[in-house]
């Protein structure tokens, strides 16, 4: 790194300008947020699972970007049937992982985005016989 250090800002720029984007996305936050939906979002083959294991790990960085990215197709009105559960929008599933998974600052995120046009989120399901 040092050799590096010592060369030409001129040259510096020559041979960054060879690196590929794929690399350039994880050498640094600012090169992540320019080349995120360019080069990781597009290459990713289960987009539903890898927002739960983002909610899961606790990858509040990466999930905030998405999330401000995602957050108008997210909240549009669509039923997404999870166990027992309806959820009214996408936004609400989330909601309702990051409360079960206890990662408190998605939860916070989301619940502040939504303020209060809250609507009830949730229809459960009762499964029971009935004569």
């Amino acid at each position: 790194m040092e050799i590096v250090a010592k060369l030409p800002s001129e040259l510096k720029e020559i041979v960054w300008s060879y690196v590929d984007n794929n690399t350039k996305v994880w050498v640094s936050k600012y090169y992540y947020e320019k080349y995120h939906n360019l080069l990781i979002l597009k290459n990713i083959p289960d987009f539903n699972k890898y927002i739960i294991s983002l909610i899961i790990k606790n990858d509040n960085y990466i999930f905030d970007i998405i999330y401000n990215n995602m957050r108008k197709s997210w909240c549009r009105s669509t039923s997404i049937l999870y166990g027992n559960q309806t959820f009214l929008t996408y936004e609400a599933l989330l909601k309702y992982k990051a409360l079960k998974y206890k990662n408190q600052h998605i939860f916070e995120l989301i619940k502040d985005k939504q303020g209060k046009k809250q609507s009830k989120d949730i229809k459960k399901k009762i499964l029971g016989w009935r004569n």
